[in-house]
């Protein structure tokens, strides 16, 4: 009784043992035969328990060093990243955004984001103030967005995208990617300023050989054969595209620096986008591609630049002549959208990648989809529309249909 009594006590001190995390204690082998059996299960479960102890041990240990190489690597990186909750509290932010905040990073854990924010004058990159407009911005996914900060003479662009996920409560919360990209513009103007002036200094001899050519060929200076008369033309026709070229370049540069001119006037919208398709007919006609106008709208005047909204509406029409197969038909449909006017353009080509949609109006942007050019025409389409405080999209199905739709305010 008293030897049982003895193990009873034993096994009491060891489950205390236990209990703070101590597994190396074991019962003596030497227990009375009837205990035995007991004896061993109870020293091999300590055995398994300090076993599964060490290898929890072992892994925190792994996870431990895992996270501080994961923060480490989140305060490392160039981007600025924060994540909020739905009240736009900050739940996380790694060191480069605190030192683009201008606060110390211990201190932006718990303040929300607006708080934060207040000193700046913040802009898109359309030149709308966003100060104040936190929730309407912060709360939707989207993804590289231009916002410039200014805070007296500061003045810092970044690159945001916002991603919601939800935590492990469901709770929706929003991760904030932010890429400085200031330097990159800066580069980019000079950039700019260079090809200004490159083109502006091509664009007098182009227009002088343009002249030179037309007096050739209403012989001005002499007889020309047939012969000769279609080579001017071909010379005629690949000066103009390349006088068009050069326009587009410097246009951009304006609208970049902000003197780019829109001259307003009201005019019949119909009969504009009518002209337009007169004027590319031929060359439609040539790619073995027909047009046809669909005109629903009930309300056809606007004050907008004629000239500019024009051209936009060519571009649309020479993309969509560019890409149709041989002996199929542009489509163009005028109509009224509340209180806008519009108008799509659409050809049944190869059509445009989902993953490629985002990036058709990006400048310079290339890619299988688009075949000559200078990169320019669309980006520089979607600057004119929304000058007039319209917008541009498009729409396609790969190998079945494209469209691009653009509208306008009536009352611009």
């Amino acid at each position: 009784m008293k030897r049982r009594t003895n193990l009873l006590v034993r096994i009491k001190n060891i489950l205390k043992e236990v209990r703070f995390g101590n597994f190396s204690n074991r019962l003596p082998e030497d227990a009375a035969e009837e205990d035995k059996e007991f004896v061993i299960d109870f020293n091999n479960m300590l055995e398994s328990l300090q076993d599964r102890e060490n290898m929890i041990s072992e892994n925190q240990g792994i996870f431990l060093a895992k996270t501080e190489y994961l923060k480490n690597l989140f305060d490392m990186l160039n981007e600025g990243i924060i994540s909020v909750n739905k009240d736009l509290k900050i739940l996380s932010v790694n060191k480069t955004q605190a030192k683009w905040f201008r606060i110390k990073h211990k201190k932006l854990f718990g303040m929300k984001l607006p708080d934060v924010l207040s000193k700046y004058k913040i802009y898109s990159e359309n030149g709308e103030e966003l100060t104040k407009k936190y929730d309407e911005f912060f709360k939707q996914s989207r993804t590289n967005c231009i916002l410039t900060f200014e805070l007296k003479k500061l003045r810092m662009t970044f690159s945001v995208t916002v991603k919601k996920f939800l935590d492990n409560d469901k709770n929706e919360n929003y991760f904030i990617i932010s890429k400085d990209i200031s330097s990159d513009i800066k580069l980019q103007k000079l950039k700019d300023t260079f090809l200004a002036t490159l083109t502006h200094d091509l664009k007098v001899p182009i227009v002088a050989e343009e002249k030179v050519l037309q007096l050739l060929l209403n012989e001005s200076l002499g007889k020309t054969s047939a012969v000769q008369k279609e080579a001017l033309e071909n010379m005629l026709s690949n000066n103009k595209d390349m006088l068009s070229l050069v326009n587009t370049l410097l246009d951009v540069y304006k609208l970049e620096d902000g003197v780019f001119q829109i001259n307003k006037a009201k005019f019949n919208f119909s009969e504009l986008v009518c002209d337009e398709v007169e004027k590319v007919k031929f060359i439609a006609s040539e790619a073995g591609v027909s047009i046809k106008i669909s005109d629903s709208a009930k309300i056809k005047e606007i004050i907008a630049d004629e000239t500019q909204i024009g051209r936009v509406i060519k571009n649309l029409l020479t993309n969509a002549i560019n890409f149709a197969p041989q002996g199929s038909e542009v489509r163009v449909d005028v109509f009224n959208n509340d209180n806008k006017i519009c108008v799509s353009v659409s050809d049944c080509g190869s059509g445009i990648l989902p993953e490629n949609i985002p990036h058709v109006f990006d400048r310079y942007y290339t890619k299988k989809y688009r075949k000559v050019g200078t990169g320019l025409g669309l980006y520089l389409s979607k600057k004119i529309v929304r000058l007039h405080g319209g917008d541009i999209k498009a729409e396609s199905v790969p190998d079945k249909k494209t469209t691009f739709t653009v509208e306008l305010p009536i009352d611009v």
